[in-house]
């Protein structure tokens, strides 16, 4: 049995790994399409993949930035840019 990873940023970070896959996968379809209209479905599913994927890193990275961001500050003696 494979483990699962324990952190939701583990489990998102494979998430998004997962979605690229789906996303190449789909455009290799597309890439084999005779048919404009099965191109054109297969495209739109890459798509909609890749826009996954693009969330879950998204998400992945505001959840480090504020972190990042307040040693920055710190560094620097600015004020906290996490508050408002």
């Amino acid at each position: 049995m494979i483990a699962l990873p324990k952190t939701r940023g583990h489990r998102q970070r494979l998430a998004a790994g997962q979605y690229r896959e789906q996303a190449a996968q789909a455009m290799a379809l597309a890439g084999a399409a005779t048919l404009d209209r099965v191109r054109e479905r297969h495209e739109a599913a890459a798509a909609t993949w890749r826009n996954l994927a693009i969330i879950y890193e998204r998400n992945l990275l505001a959840r480090q930035a504020p972190a990042s961001s307040r040693m920055l500050a710190q560094a620097l003696d600015l004020p906290n840019p996490t508050r408002s």
